[in-house]
């Protein structure tokens, strides 16, 4: 059965405009690649999982020419059923560059990248029981679910901050990612959750070598709370048996 494409139109009210709505020049090409990019790492964050390394420098695969690459360790070969959540979380991933690029400019010309990640999206949901005769209709339901998540408008701030750094550094070192998520932490899934980012998948390799100590500041303050809640126990097993050598005499 052959699949068509979804068209990656936008379900709600679009985001405020950052690019002009007339011809898209070469310097718009460029930021939409940024915008492109960002997406893929806003919908890792949002799956609570660090992207490795994102770029907008041209990039080779073999055959295949990216104008940007973001690479990540969202599952992508989940079959089994107990694995859908999984599976959901790498069809948003793959959506989410042209949903966050066609927000940000409305033109009209599907990029290879678009139809590459629909590919990729229309094969992780064609995987398990039901087959591929349902892929369509999943891979349209994710993306307009992609495209509400991106409506919102601080969601939408995480995708022109991350946007912003990959235009100024073009190729984000480990520090620089670790620093660019954490702040889209803080967006998208409030203050509190970004102490708890240490047993994210991504994070240990890209804090091992982004610090000085291999661990990284919310590992260390977790550690550290550990071994103070431990001596917390002693002392208080200690004051205890104190206490109860005091009553028995």
């Amino acid at each position: 059965m052959a699949h068509t494409l979804p068209a990656p139109q936008p379900t709600g009210d679009p985001a405020p405009r950052t690019a002009p709505a007339g011809p898209v020049t070469a310097f718009a090409d460029e930021r939409l690649t940024a915008y492109h990019e960002a997406g893929h790492v806003v919908m890792c964050v949002i799956h609570r999982v660090f992207p490795l390394s994102a770029t907008i420098e041209r990039q080779f695969d073999g055959a295949t020419e990216f104008l940007g690459l973001v690479r990540h360790t969202v599952a992508t070969r989940a079959v089994r059923r107990r694995h859908r959540r999984s599976r959901r979380a790498a069809i948003d991933v793959a959506l989410a560059g042209m949903v966050a690029e066609r927000r940000f400019h409305r033109h009209d010309r599907a990029e290879s990248g678009w139809i590459l990640d629909c590919t990729r999206a229309l094969e992780l949901a064609s995987q398990g029981w039901s087959g591929r005769w349902r892929a369509d209709r999943r891979v349209a339901r994710r993306l307009a679910r992609v495209d509400r998540q991106f409506a919102d408008a601080r969601v939408w701030q995480a995708v022109e901050i991350v946007a912003a750094t990959l235009l100024r550094e073009r190729t984000l070192s480990e520090r620089d990612m670790l620093e660019t998520c954490r702040a889209v932490v803080a967006l998208v899934h409030g203050r509190k959750a970004a102490r708890r980012i240490w047993d994210w998948p991504g994070y240990a390799a890209l804090a091992y070598f982004a610090y000085d100590d291999r661990i990284g500041p919310e590992r260390h303050a977790a550690r550290a709370r550990h071994c103070l809640a431990r001596a917390a126990i002693i002392v208080g097993a200690l004051a205890l048996g104190v206490a109860r050598t005091i009553v028995l005499r």
